[in-house]
């Protein structure tokens, strides 16, 4: 099945300056949820083309755990659940298959930090990533995956993020969002 959606988010880590009042060498993980919304560029364009199919955006349920090495880099764990099955309209027609779970790992650098508050700054990550699909007949295809990721983080380590996710080789690209906490 060469449908499938993924996601991955960086943690926002702080440039190689303290952030406000934050002391990130006290943090030394996040766990963050969140959801994700895949829009697909099938990769047989030509059966698009023939049998007029469209895929429909799916919803995903995130789970990550990121481990902070230093103020600019991070090590991801994820796991993203599909919430829905994978749609396509086909000929005007409604048909569904499974969509696949995914897990992941990589590498995280934060680029750019501003600060907007004295206990609130924007973070702008990058990561890249690989992530493996588990297909219903328990086969997995392994693929690259990168993302890019702007963070809202207080000072107290509650984080809001946004991102967009793109799987190479796939043509899958992801909207996410969600929460996350530092410890």
């Amino acid at each position: 099945m060469k449908l499938l959606f993924c996601l991955m988010f960086s943690i926002n880590l702080a440039y190689g300056y303290s952030i406000y009042s934050l002391n990130l060498e006290e943090l030394s993980f996040e766990v963050s949820f969140g959801q994700s919304m895949m829009f697909m560029n099938d990769t047989d364009r030509q059966d698009i083309l023939d049998r007029e199919k469209v895929a429909i955006p799916t919803s995903s349920a995130l789970l990550l755990v990121d481990f902070i090495y230093s103020y600019k880099f991070s090590f991801p764990i994820f796991f993203n659940l599909p919430l829905t099955s994978q749609k396509f309209i086909v000929d005007g027609e409604e048909t569904v298959e499974s969509a696949s779970p995914v897990f992941g790992f990589g590498l995280n650098y934060s680029l750019l930090q501003i600060d907007l508050k004295t206990n609130l700054t924007a973070i702008l990550s990058s990561a890249i990533l690989a992530g493996m699909a588990i297909n219903k007949n328990k086969s997995y295809k392994v693929f690259p995956m990168i993302a890019l990721e702007l963070s809202l983080l207080k000072q107290d380590g509650f984080l809001m993020y946004l991102g967009v996710e793109r799987t190479i080789g796939l043509d899958v690209i992801a909207l996410f969002y969600g929460v996350g906490q530092r410890f």
